[in-house]
């Protein structure tokens, strides 16, 4: 099984891939061609196919696995790798094979599961920690297997469980630094403030915005279900409303998302732990096929700075 971090020029390709961008274009000659993103679990590259047969609109789309068949080669100035494809088929559901498309997380599903059972166990206000577990019913299995991002950061099997604890072992940490951070409302913000990208994305192989993740966002969503669960199990008090503050404010600023900017210590808290963890995580996806003494490529999601990898010493 070949991965694209693995592909150079010249190498046979015959395997499986998720199309996550597709156009159609007339060349020169006159005659129709395919120009494409291929991913797997370890990357992307284009592809092109200067072909087009009839039938091949049917399965030739944005989120469709298909079989590739063809040779990687280098073109234009910036030597970028594509592959010239030969021959392309619709992948049957019961032959996907999955290894190929699904990162799997640092540590095993199950201790992640048990380390955010313990931060929830941890939550001593009884009302709110009956919020967690109502929305938990209410989103089921998907919050422990989705990835936190559909490409930017953590973006593997069960990314949002392991994105969540993480920020989750800061806060613990960072409440007990600064005086007076009400613990258990931060801990309660940071494991549902990303509880609604199992709303905005859909998926099993391969993720995209659900329609209703592309006309409301996580952040709406996630603020909506948290207040309906609140009506719905009769809980008062301002707690709850600073809770829904929290979640709206989290990404900290206008452009990011947030329709309102963080107006209290806990929410100013929480983005920058939510920021800090996601950072570290683009960083660290940045460079994890750079060697040491060398750059990585601009990275979009950090300015499009270049990070250097630093020698082992």
């Amino acid at each position: 099984m070949n991965f694209i971090k693995d592909f150079k020029n010249g190498t046979y390709v015959d395997d499986q891939f998720v199309i996550t961008q597709v156009s159609k274009s007339i060349a020169t000659t006159g005659k129709e061609y395919y120009r494409m993103t291929l991913k797997d679990a370890s990357g992307t590259i284009q592809g092109v196919k200067w072909s087009v047969y009839p039938g091949e609109d049917e399965f030739v789309a944005a989120n469709n696995i298909v079989y590739v068949s063809g040779v990687v080669e280098i073109y234009g100035k910036a030597s970028t790798m594509q592959i010239r494809i030969d021959k392309i088929a619709p992948v049957p559901q019961d032959q996907v094979i999955v290894a190929r498309f699904v990162k799997n997380p640092p540590v095993p599903r199950e201790q992640l599961v048990e380390r955010f059972n313990k931060h929830l166990a941890s939550i001593s206000d009884y009302e709110l920690q009956l919020v967690i577990k109502t929305v938990l019913e209410r989103v089921g299995d998907k919050f422990y297997e989705y990835p936190a991002a559909v490409s930017v950061h953590h973006d593997f099997s069960s990314g949002l469980l392991y994105h969540t604890i993480s920020m989750a072992d800061l806060g613990v940490y960072l409440s007990s630094y600064y005086v007076d951070i009400d613990k258990d409302l931060l801990l309660t913000a940071i494991l549902l403030h990303d509880i609604a990208k199992t709303i905005e994305f859909e998926g099993d192989v391969s993720f995209k915005y659900s329609l209703e993740g592309k006309l409301l966002g996580h952040i709406s969503i996630g603020m909506a279900l948290v207040r309906e669960i609140v009506d719905e199990l009769g809980l008062k008090g301002e707690k709850f409303l600073l809770l829904e503050h929290m979640i709206l404010s989290h990404h900290g600023q206008l452009e990011y998302g947030s329709p309102v900017l963080p107006q209290t210590r806990e929410a100013i808290l929480l983005n920058l732990i939510d920021n800090l963890d996601s950072k570290m995580a683009v960083a660290d996806k940045a460079l994890e096929d750079v060697l040491p003494g060398e750059m990585s490529q601009k990275i979009f999601a950090l300015d499009n700075r270049i990070l250097y990898k630093p020698k082992k010493q």
